[in-house]
């Protein structure tokens, strides 16, 4: 989704919106909680928000998606 669109949607957080911008395709699920100075669970939710939402997908297989979640 473009990141207007996301941005205004009201059933999304802060921390959703905050989150959005950093999934690029190559960094981990570790890398985006860093950059977005979010606990781990705090971004895991978010993702799985964003996720939920379809603002994101999961790009392979289940056995990438557990590698990336490392």
């Amino acid at each position: 989704l473009p990141a207007a669109e996301v941005a205004a949607r009201p059933d999304l957080e802060s921390d959703d919106k905050k989150t959005y911008p950093l999934v690029d395709g190559s960094r981990t699920l570790g890398d985006i909680a860093n950059l977005a100075r979010l606990g781990e669970f705090e971004c895991y939710a978010a993702l799985f928000r964003l996720l939920a939402a379809g603002a994101v997908r999961i790009r392979g297989g289940a056995a990438q998606a557990r590698r990336a979640a490392r």
